[in-house]
């Protein structure tokens, strides 16, 4: 196992520029909406080297409409990349990526969250032997985690939602086939810690949001009880109110 597995490193931060939707790499101070995801490690991952019985695991990751179908083979660097993707750990079956990848949200409209998702590929990674910059992968597996169901099952803090360190089990990708002699074609799982991170520049554009589309029975509620924080309050927008809310958006928009 190589030392770059069995030792974690300093965090790296990768990040899609808030200026447009997937615009690359941006080294600005995180002060916008954003959607992160924290990759952690993986465990008992397919062995894609038939030589050495293991993988060079890298993950590819998308975030955006859930009625796009993202391509990984479309990953790049910079500018214009629609997908960004961690290191590679190489000849392992537990990697230990300790990579963090961050998406941006556009905040002034939350109706849109909820049709939302992020689709994580994982994949090994093969070099040419003549040319190491050729690289071709196989698949390992994927994870998907629709946005509004990640806001509904996650814990609400005072601007963040956060599903910490939990392990996600890989599934089949579209571009893998069941294999006739019965041999597995996917297997494994991995550690992610996703969260939602409610920008301080965004602060006033969701807190209008959240007053224009609290439910009906929010002034209601005891006088002793703790006010929710906002993160609460967008959790439960999202939860139970998305019709107020795409209708209030769309009135906006008129």
């Amino acid at each position: 196992m190589s030392g770059n597995v069995t030792k974690k490193r300093g965090l790296k931060i990768k990040e899609v520029s808030r200026s447009s939707e997937y615009s690359g790499i941006d080294q600005n101070p995180l002060t916008h909406t954003r959607f992160v995801v924290r990759f952690n490690e993986g465990k008992n991952l397919l062995a894609s080297d038939v030589l050495t019985g293991k993988s060079d695991p890298i993950c590819f990751v998308w975030f955006g409409r859930s009625t796009e179908s993202p391509d990984p083979d479309d990953a790049g660097e910079g500018y214009g990349c629609r997908i960004l993707r961690t290191k590679v750990c190489r000849t392992t079956l537990d990697p230990i990526w300790n990579d963090e990848l961050v998406f941006p949200l556009d905040a002034s409209e939350m109706s849109s969250w909820s049709d939302m998702k992020c689709v994580i590929y994982v994949r090994d990674e093969d070099e040419d032997v003549k040319d190491p910059e050729i690289k071709t992968y196989d698949e390992l597996g994927m994870v998907v985690i629709p946005l509004a169901d990640f806001i509904a099952r996650g814990k609400a803090l005072r601007e963040s939602i956060v599903r910490s360190a939990e392990w996600y089990t890989l599934q089949l990708t579209p571009k893998t086939k069941q294999n006739p002699s019965g041999m597995r074609v996917v297997d494994g799982s991995i550690k992610l810690t996703v969260s939602l991170v409610l920008g301080a520049a965004d602060v006033e554009t969701i807190r209008t949001q959240v007053r224009d589309n609290a439910p009906l029975d929010a002034a209601s509620a005891p006088i002793c009880q703790r006010p929710p924080s906002l993160a609460q309050q967008v959790q439960a927008i999202i939860r139970g109110v998305p019709k107020r809310l795409s209708t209030a958006s769309a009135d906006r928009r008129r």
